[in-house]
């Protein structure tokens, strides 16, 4: 028979301490990261939305008076609208002092100055920009306006804050 003795001085089995929650595991720092990043990503984006607004709606009136022009050629009522439309993108994009007085002969020298390489666009724009909206009798053909205009507004950068 064993010795009952050896056996009453046998202690407990002692657990060890439970697994810890802190600190975290390196799985938890990658996927921390990852949440910070697309939390910046996404505050990243919505800037760049909320900056790109005004150009985005402004190619789509554009695109909008284009297709209406093609369907009813108006030419005078559609160059004064594209007319309108570039003053408003740049009252929004330009300082109000230097836009609020352009009208007529002034509007191609502020777009050539304005822009990156347009030049040649605005240049070929500029007469119709200037006699179409007045002149109701004249034949104009309003592509290079639609042209110059379309390449003007997706140049914008940053809006002014007047």
């Amino acid at each position: 028979m064993p010795d009952s003795s050896a056996l009453l001085q046998l202690r407990d089995i002692h657990m060890p301490p439970p697994v810890s929650a802190w600190p975290p595991g390196p799985a938890y720092y990658a996927v921390l990261a990852l949440l910070i990043m697309l939390a910046l990503l996404w505050l990243i984006r919505q800037r760049h939305l909320q900056y790109t607004a005004p150009k985005r709606e402004a190619l789509a009136k554009l695109a909008r008076l284009k297709a209406c022009y093609l369907e009813k050629p108006e030419p005078t009522h559609t160059a004064a609208a594209i007319t309108l439309l570039l003053k408003r993108v740049a009252l929004v994009y330009h300082p109000r002092l230097d836009v609020a007085s352009l009208h007529g002969s002034t509007w191609p020298p502020f777009l050539k100055k304005t822009s990156r390489r347009l030049d040649a666009a605005i240049d070929a724009a500029s007469q119709i920009l200037c006699e179409a909206p007045f002149n109701p009798q004249a034949d104009h053909h309003l592509e290079p306006l639609f042209l110059m205009a379309r390449h003007w507004i997706k140049q914008r950068r940053k809006k002014c804050l007047n």
